[in-house]
């Protein structure tokens, strides 16, 4: 189980990372993550529960939408995204959760997945991001 959060404020553009400054729990090797970092390792088979919730407040016009995406190995994880259309300079509440299937690896191939927040919308400032990650069971 890894639990990471950062609650001082990042301003990111599209195809930009969260980073995650603290690991508040983190157990065993099956997750790994280094404070201060945006990518999540899950280095074992099986299935795992990620969550995600966090505050943004556009920094650009409104009518622009803010969206954060889960990527796996840099790809763009359909269902683990949120979206919020907020009004100017007001903030907004994030949050979006996903099963992750990690393979079993061999000699010849390395099914760890690597996982970020990216951000796919607008620039905003994003503060109090929490993000959850469990091992549910083994594939």
């Amino acid at each position: 189980m890894l639990n990471t959060y950062t609650t001082t404020s990042q301003t990111l553009t599209t195809g930009q990372d969260l980073v995650f400054r603290i690991n508040k729990i983190k157990t065993n090797c099956s997750i790994t993550h280094t404070e201060g970092n945006s990518t999540i390792t899950l280095n074992r088979p099986g299935f795992y529960l990620v969550s995600f919730n966090g505050t943004a407040t556009s920094t650009t016009a409104p009518a622009t939408s803010i969206i954060l995406q889960l990527t796996n190995n840099g790809v763009l994880e359909p269902g683990a995204i949120a979206e919020e259309l907020p009004a100017a300079n007001s903030p907004t509440n994030l949050a979006f959760s996903t099963l992750i299937q990690v393979l079993p690896s061999c000699c010849a191939i390395n099914n760890k997945a690597n996982l970020t927040v990216r951000s796919t919308g607008v620039t905003a400032d994003f503060t109090n991001v929490n993000l959850v990650v469990t091992k549910v069971c083994d594939a």
